[in-house]
C-alpha cells in the first residue's frame, strides 16, 4: 500500500505519506528520518522489504507480520 512506485522499497517521501495517511499532520518528520537511518542497511535511502523484516526482527518485533503484510 505504501509502496507506490513498486520498486519494492519505501523511499522518504512514500514513508511521509504513509504516515500522513494514518496520523494526519500529527507527527514528526524526524521519526521517518530515525526510521529509515535504524533500517537502511545498504544507505540508498530507501527501506527494502528484507529491510524491514530484518529491522522488526532484530529490534524487538518493531511492527507485527500483519503490519509488514499491510504494509507491502
Amino acid at each position: 500500500m505504501l509502496d507506490k512506485d513498486g520498486s519494492g522499497a519505501l523511499s522518504r517521501d512514500e514513508l511521509i505519506e504513509g504516515y500522513q495517511m494514518i496520523y494526519g499532520d500529527n507527527f514528526d518528520e524526524s521519526e521517518v528520518d530515525g526510521m529509515i537511518q535504524m533500517a537502511d542497511e545498504n544507505e540508498d535511502g530507501s527501506i527494502s522489504y528484507s529491510e524491514w523484516l530484518l529491522t522488526a526482527m532484530d529490534r524487538g518485533k518493531l511492527l507485527t507480520q500483519n503490519k509488514l503484510e499491510a504494509a507491502f
